[in-house]
């Protein structure tokens, strides 16, 4: 069964499930002790003296009208549970979300259905919220014992924030996928940031006081036009936790990475590490003034960061499953991790310790910032501009005249290239082919036959495309372009096309080309030149 523990006295308090988060907070600013709060679930459990004191479960999940009415039906005595998982299939592929019991009906093998439907059929259909992050945020005033709202992310999406007193819901706002992580800075009634970070690598920021998203609707947030900023952050991995420090985004992801963003969405710097990052926690140390991240890899290190790169680097005993840091009593502070195997690591902070010069990344060198004196105008740039307002005429001339030259070479590279295609085999980086082509009548009606191989021994052939090309005062082409799938390596393809001889007083022939080339690349791999025999003349029978 999982648990919370207290360090003072050995006490155990039980959890109906596995929690997400586990926070202390004060509710009013006249306390002495903070209350303990869990989130496990669809609710929040808060505890007092490590007794069970309130237990405040998320209201449930609006149903969609259309999944009712399919629930509803399936009520009667002959229901098709086929065409009711073919309705739920359109309503989740229509980017409708479904309760639990359509989901987990469409993950259960066809001859198991109609047995979970007969069973459940009668029941209320209900959707209850699973809570997937927590984290904390204070009401009025950035203070030690001020007191502090439970900020919640569900799988739903949602993002809500509960009031410290009854725990009621102050702002709710929803977000296009589930959340797995949530940072907070700022105080709910003056100014704040929320950091999310979805389960499809995306990272969402909540301001105070922004314009609504033209796409999200005006009912899916409220209280204090609170909504969710227009820039998303796209992270290249899934995220083990976020932290806001400054003015610089810190996310850690599982790819082995920490990147730094600044508030606009631009990468400042990013750092790797030598092996697979397991937990990250804030850390505030004040006596150095020294806010930042710190990261515990499986490597047995943790990394001190700041919102400048890495400052430090320390050694635990066993890998750090989760880790904090805070202060205890008279300006000691201690880190504080959970290994893997459950046991407790403790580090006190050394009140010399320096850290100033240990910076192993301090960014952009100072030359940079360091401005080059050029000046504004010179004689020379006084005279070229002179020269230009002199001969603009003639400056424009000249430059249409390159244009059509360069124009002109672009025409003459791509008839040649066209020239050169005319071998029957042609062999690129992915495939082969061996191209041959027939003519068969003797007119005024042909049949152009051409054979497509693919000679590559494994490699398949994919979206050929043949097309003719003629004269079209003389011959007329019933397909100018035919389209081939897929060549199979050995298998000899054929594709016709049919041709009718024009009549004219001179009983002449003309040649027809045939290109094939593969998409997207507009550059013919092979031209066959197709020579057409002399058309016999249309004898009238009578």
């Amino acid at each position: 069964m999982p648990g919370a523990y207290a360090l003072e006295r050995p006490q155990s308090i039980s959890l109906p499930g596995q929690p997400v988060g586990v926070a202390a907070i004060y509710q009013r600013p006249d306390d002495q002790l903070p209350v303990l709060t869990a989130a496990a679930g669809n609710a929040l459990y808060v505890f007092k003296n490590l007794k069970p004191f309130l237990k405040n479960t998320l209201p449930p999940i609006e149903i969609a009208e259309e999944e009712r009415d399919i629930w509803a039906n399936a009520r009667s005595e002959t229901v098709d549970v086929d065409a009711m998982c073919d309705a739920l299939l359109s309503l989740q592929d229509s980017h409708q979300e479904l309760s639990g019991r359509s989901l987990h009906l469409l993950a259960l093998e066809p001859e198991d259905r109609a047995s979970y439907v007969e069973r459940i059929k009668d029941l209320p259909i209900v959707s209850e919220p699973s809570i997937t992050a927590m984290a904390t945020m204070y009401k009025n005033i950035v203070e030690e014992r001020a007191p502090q709202c439970i900020v919640l992310g569900t799988e739903q999406g949602q993002v809500l924030i509960l009031s410290p007193e009854k725990f009621a819901a102050l702002a709710r706002f929803n977000l296009p996928g589930a959340i797995a992580c949530l940072s907070v800075a700022g105080a709910f009634e003056t100014d704040y940031r929320i950091l999310a970070v979805s389960r499809d690598n995306k990272l969402y920021i909540i301001k105070d006081q922004v314009a609504f998203l033209s796409h999200m609707p005006p009912h899916s947030m409220w209280a204090h036009s609170k909504a969710v900023s227009d820039l998303v952050i796209d992270l290249p991995s899934p995220a083990v936790d976020c932290q806001r420090i400054g003015k610089a985004i810190l996310v850690t992801c599982t790819n082995g990475h920490l990147l730094a963003f600044n508030s606009k969405g631009r990468r400042l710097w990013e750092h790797a590490f030598s092996d697979v990052p397991l937990s990250c926690c804030a850390f505030d140390y004040k006596i150095k003034m020294l806010r930042g991240v710190m990261v515990a890899t499986a490597d047995r290190h943790v990394h001190v960061f700041t919102d400048t790169g890495l400052i430090d680097t320390f050694s635990s005993p066993m890998p750090l499953a989760g880790v904090a840091f805070d202060h205890i009593w008279r300006g000691t502070y201690v880190f504080a991790g959970v290994g893997t195997d459950g046991s407790l690591f403790l580090a006190r902070v050394k009140k010399g310790a320096d850290f100033t010069n240990r910076n192993r990344l301090q960014g952009a060198p100072p030359e940079q910032n360091v401005r080059i004196k050029v000046p504004k105008k010179t004689q020379l740039y006084v005279d070229q501009t002179m020269r230009e307002k002199a001969h603009a005429v003639q400056m424009h001339r000249i430059f249409q005249r390159d244009l059509y030259l360069m124009q002109l070479n672009i025409a003459r590279n791509y008839v040649k290239a066209i020239k050169k295609s005319l071998a029957p085999d042609v062999k690129t980086q992915d495939v082969s082919l061996h191209v041959d082509a027939e003519v068969h009548g003797i007119g005024p009606h042909f049949k152009v036959i051409v054979k497509v191989q693919n000679t590559s021994p494994k490699q398949l052939a994919r979206d050929i495309h043949i097309s003719f090309h003629a004269d079209p005062t003389m011959y007329e082409l019933e397909d100018r372009v035919v389209h081939l799938p897929c060549a199979v390596p050995g298998v000899i393809y054929r594709k016709a096309t049919l041709v009718k001889y024009l009549e004219s007083e001179e009983l002449t022939s003309s040649p027809i080309t045939a290109h094939v080339y593969m998409p997207p690349n507009p550059r013919p791999l092979v031209t066959a030149l197709i020579e057409m025999p002399i058309s016999e003349p249309l004898i009238n029978v009578r």
